[in-house]
């Protein structure tokens, strides 16, 4: 799967558009704090 999504490790949130379409800008690899996700889900929740 790491191979497959382009990813280095796990975790790792992959976004899709409703189309299910990858969001590639709006993956998230790594630790992300609470503050920091909810601000990244306003962004591209949008």
């Amino acid at each position: 799967m790491l191979r497959r999504f382009g990813l280095f490790g796990p975790p790792a949130l992959i976004f899709y558009d409703s189309n299910g379409r990858q969001e590639r800008d709006a993956q998230l690899v790594g630790f992300v704090g609470a503050d920091a996700f909810l601000a990244h889900l306003k962004k591209w929740g949008q």
